[in-house]
């Protein structure tokens, strides 16, 4: 009986750390609440897991930013000087190009990995912020506002166990981004 109930103890034991070590992302925050230029993520045990920051502080050039979460660092840089409907995110091997599907028109985005194309697309309701990604017409996520038109809180719900961390973090750009910017 001993060894079962220590193989018991080991198992829930690891499971529980496993749990615990997670970097996946449940909500972002604004660093300021006056500023958009810092977000923070968490994960769901309200650690803070990373951070979204445009690169050049001092001016109001929003063309550049860097991301951390975890281990998993990169940059987001618009393609074109003064074309804020074209992005490319740069994270270790991966390479994502981002564009408004329609020109000037920054609430449907084509987001482009090597082998697949997503849309992240927001809800039409005026009252709310609320942005879904999809693959094949198949929700993967949506991403909302916790607090009624604040754009400073963001939550992320998923709909597949697993998620490109690259790919999350072009969505979440995108949807801090853009609905600060109306």
């Amino acid at each position: 009986m001993y060894p079962v109930s220590k193989a018991i103890f080991i198992g829930v034991l690891f499971l529980c750390t496993s749990l615990g070590f997670s970097q996946d992302i449940q909500f972002m925050r604004s660093y300021y609440a006056d500023d958009f230029r810092d977000w923070i993520f968490f994960d769901s045990e309200d650690h803070e897991i990373g951070s979204l920051r445009a690169r050049f502080q001092l001016k109001q050039d929003y063309s550049q930013w860097d991301f951390r979460v975890g281990e998993l660092s990169g940059f987001i840089l618009q393609r074109w000087n003064g074309k804020a409907n074209e992005w490319e995110i740069r994270s270790g091997n991966t390479f994502i190009t981002v564009t408004a599907t329609w020109p000037g028109q920054f609430d449907s985005w084509r987001i482009s990995t090597k082998d697949k194309v997503y849309y992240l697309i927001r809800d039409r309701d005026p009252q709310d912020f609320t942005w879904h990604l999809t693959l094949d017409q198949k929700n993967i996520c949506r991403i909302y506002n916790l607090y009624f038109r604040d754009p400073r809180d963001w939550e992320i719900e998923k709909f597949i166990e697993t998620m490109d961390p690259a790919l999350e973090m072009t969505a979440l750009f995108l949807v801090s981004f853009y609905s600060v910017k109306e």
